[in-house]
């Protein structure tokens, strides 16, 4: 029995006067306040309650109308305070809708049957035959989805993993849609099986089908200091099923998907289309294809003969026409691959999975030999007459390296007062300083054998000049790196007195292998025992798995000091107990004059591109960049920081 009171003899006769009718009039409550002249041409059937209307609202457009039900057919619905719902063509049933919203123009707003809204569907993820599925739901975040996707020979793991979600797709799942308080939904088609936010945006659609489109407290707040939230957007002429839309996602423009996850803040527009696929924070996707993809935070493809299959990616930039190959036409799309953090591709690139490319690697021509070069982080991978070459730390004196760096943070549109992805954006860090040590093992391996000037990689080539050069260039990264490092944890003290203690730490030691979860950077070590946990069955709810990325993301800065802290003794010879801060100094040293280096390439670098500009532009006067004017600053800063953090030593020292 649906809460409030009858309505009175005289206002069904107002109703009926204003042409509307009911299945059973005693099937209707209304709040206390009701008043019946705020609707009109209405259809009742089923069990319904209807709020107060009459409260002004504005249209877009600054279109003044007064709340209250204009033509419609309303079945099995709760209706609150001062919604505005004309013109429905069909029928609005088994909702349940929030104070505030707009519903106007639109074809029909059903659920049949139950429905579980989107959360637990299966997306074939990498593998289109399902061997790495990952199940969605409201709230999932990249690092519970790398986790599933890659660890597909852990069915312990992968089964409690399910079973959470499971557990929380049961949690919502009902007969009764939800649209939440103060939604717009206009000019679309059919919406069945839709759980909606408060908040959230539909206007053009043209079919939304089992989903949910979710919202949450923004970190800002209004001028008026009312609290705000950050909600998921859908435009015109929209067609997505079994989906999950994350705070602040967009989704516009002819986009079409199936079993699709779309993160927060990211953008799908102008005719994608994509099924079994994941796209997180801040992703922006337009006009291409997309198919069993993981695509992790910040990964963009913006060009109509882009196709991305099976690949797992992040913080990755896609030229048109890139594309890649899942399979042999034997066992079918059951091939993957993963480009690691950073990658680029130029046009017309391709790559034959499986594969596996290294972070920060600029990928150019056609690659079909199944590369791997994990090992082989910042380099260039380059086809030439047939065969591919790769070209160790060729990029850490690209300017784009540094750039992608700086922009990221400042490109990040999450407005959630709690984000779900954890994002580490740091280019030099234990992962790729991993990478580089591996690199440079294999390196030391090859140049002993003299008798050859081109060696064979996994699925590529690497010539012995580009061997010797990237031997210097991964030396000089790991100055920096582990310069770099000391200075952030210099900087980071609120006292000096603490200055000692907090460089040798006496934390638990962190693993030597580092993992890149979609953006969380985490020691292999304590990762595996949270997989530990979740294979024992000790994690309670999913809630509490994605507050264990939290966790592990605040302890971030420690881990990543602990890994350099591990390396200077080994490299030192000497126990943290004995460390004196005049051993730190050298590092800033070789650190000033290693990155002063660099940044002056660099410099040169964006230098040279500006040049071409003007060769081939129409002004006599070569443009400015505002690019240049940020790395020169970076540039000034270097001795600055250096004096800053040697002086702290020095004082702790005397």
């Amino acid at each position: 029995m649906l809460s409030g009171r009858l309505l009175t003899p005289e206002e069904i006769a107002q109703l009926q006067t204003q042409r509307c009718q009911a299945e059973d009039w005693s099937r209707i409550r209304v709040s206390e306040d009701f008043t019946a002249r705020t609707v009109t041409e209405t259809i009742f059937s089923g069990d319904i309650f209807m709020g107060c209307f009459g409260k002004k609202l504005m249209l877009p457009g600054g279109v003044p109308v007064e709340s209250g039900i204009y033509k419609a057919h309303l079945h099995n619905c709760q209706i609150a305070d001062n919604v505005y719902i004309s013109h429905v063509s069909l029928y609005i049933a088994n909702y349940s809708i929030g104070e505030g919203t707009v519903i106007e123009n639109i074809g029909a707003l059903y659920t049949e049957g139950e429905s579980s809204f989107g959360n637990g569907t299966s997306v074939s993820v990498l593998d289109e035959t399902g061997g790495r599925a990952v199940p969605i739901y409201e709230g999932l975040s990249a690092q519970t989805a790398y986790m599933t996707a890659m660890n597909a020979h852990r069915p312990l793991l992968t089964a409690a993993v399910n079973k959470l979600v499971q557990e929380y797709a049961r949690s919502v799942r009902s007969a009764m849609g939800r649209v939440g308080a103060s939604c717009s939904i206009r000019n679309s088609g059919t919406l069945r099986n839709l759980r909606i936010g408060d908040g959230c945006e539909i206007d053009g659609a043209s079919m939304l089908v089992d989903g949910s489109l979710c919202s949450s407290p923004s970190a800002f707040q209004g001028d008026n200091n009312e609290p705000l939230l950050t909600a998921a957007y859908v435009g015109a002429n929209v067609i997505a099923k079994h989906f999950i839309f994350a705070p602040g996602s967009v989704v516009k423009d002819g986009v079409r998907l199936e079993r699709c996850f779309v993160g927060e803040a990211a953008e799908l527009s102008n005719g994608f289309s994509a099924h079994d696929s994941l796209f997180f924070a801040n992703c922006q996707m337009e006009n291409g294809e997309a198919c069993a993809s993981f695509a992790g935070p910040y990964t963009v493809s913006m060009h109509k003969s882009t196709l991305l299959v099976g690949g797992m990616f992040s913080f990755c930039n896609f030229g048109s026409g890139t594309n890649q190959s899942n399979h042999f036409y034997k066992l079918g799309p059951m091939h993957s691959g993963v480009c690691e953090r950073g990658c680029k591709t130029g046009s017309d690139a391709y790559i034959l999975w499986p594969g596996k490319i290294g972070a920060f690697t600029f990928i150019k021509g056609r690659h079909n030999g199944n590369p791997d070069t994990t090992d082989f982080p910042f380099s260039y991978l380059m086809e030439d007459n047939g065969k591919s070459y790769l070209s160790p730390g060729a990029s850490l004196r690209s300017v784009g390296s540094l750039r992608d760096e700086l922009k990221w943070p400042q490109r990040d549109k999450r407005t959630s007062l709690k984000p779900a992805d954890k994002l580490c954006f740091e280019v030099s860090n234990p992962f790729t300083a991993y990478g580089i040590d591996r690199g440079l093992e294999q390196m030391k391996q090859l140049v002993q054998q003299t008798e050859t000037t081109e060696f064979a990689l996994t699925g590529c080539y690497l010539k012995k000049s580009s061997l010797i050069k990237g031997r210097k260039l991964y030396q000089t990264a790991l100055d920096i790196y582990k310069g770099g490092a000391l200075i952030r944890r210099l900087e980071s003290l609120l006292e000096e007195t603490e200055l000692m203690a907090s460089l040798t730490m006496s934390g638990s030691a962190v693993s030597e292998g580092w993992s890149d979860l979609s953006g969380l950077l985490v020691p292999d070590n304590k990762l595996g025992e949270l997989l530990h946990l979740l294979e024992k069955g000790d994690c309670p709810s999913i809630a509490a798995l994605e507050e264990s990325w939290e966790k592990l993301y605040r302890n971030y800065p420690d881990f990543a000091w602990q890994s350099v802290l591990q390396r200077l003794i080994l490299e030192w010879d000497k126990p943290a107990s004995a460390l004196k801060a005049a051993d730190f100094l050298p590092l800033i040293d070789v650190w000033e004059s290693s990155l002063t280096a660099v940044y002056k390439h660099m410099l040169s670098d964006a230098e040279l591109e500006l040049t071409m500009m003007h060769r081939y532009g129409t002004g006599e006067k070569r443009p400015d960049h505002p690019f240049l004017k940020v790395l020169q600053k970076l540039l000034d800063e270097i001795p600055l920081k250096a004096s800053r953090c040697k002086a702290m030593l020095n004082r702790v020292n005397g």
